[in-house]
């Protein structure tokens, strides 16, 4: 039975996978043995600023489960840490096709739960709504709690860090 579950999470990460080359997303670091997938997301602010925000794929049996990691915990105030995740939470409830979250190291994430029989067009929707996160989170959430609050490039410092 377990290589069954193998075989179906298998087939999950080739059909993502697929659907993010059908993207364009020029740069794809897949790991089929953990079932990850990593891609940047560059995002560009209205100042001309960009920045490129890990995307993680986590392919599971039932689930594929998508986060965006938006900030470190490095990066945030101590004295605003409690505003931000007040904002965060007033966002998940407002906002169906938004969640964000924190890991145990206080990292704050964009996510996106799929299931994995998800069609292109629905697939190209979801991810498209990763963009609508990043901009509410930084021009609605920062903006109105600290404007100098820096932004980061999640991917690059992810890579510096795993490489």
């Amino acid at each position: 039975m377990k290589s069954n579950i193998k075989d179906v999470r298998l087939q999950h990460f080739d059909r993502i996978r697929g659907y993010l080359e059908k993207l364009k997303i020029e740069e794809i670091i897949e790991d089929q043995e953990k079932y990850v997938i990593d891609i940047p997301f560059p995002f560009e602010f209205i100042s001309g600023e960009k920045i490129a925000l890990l995307i993680r794929f986590f392919i599971m049996e039932k689930w594929i489960l998508t986060k965006c990691l938006i900030l470190l915990a490095k990066q945030i105030p101590k004295n605003l840490q409690n505003s931000i995740m007040k904002s965060l939470l007033q966002s998940n409830f407002q906002y169906p096709e938004v969640t964000f979250s924190m890991d145990l190291e206080s990292n704050i994430y964009l996510e996106i739960d799929m299931i994995p029989s998800i069609n292109f067009k629905t697939f190209e929707s979801e991810f498209k709504s990763i963009h609508f996160g990043i901009k509410h989170f930084y021009n609605v959430i920062i903006s109105n709690i600290d404007k100098k609050m820096s932004k980061q490039n999640t991917f690059k410092e992810f890579k510096m860090l795993y490489s």
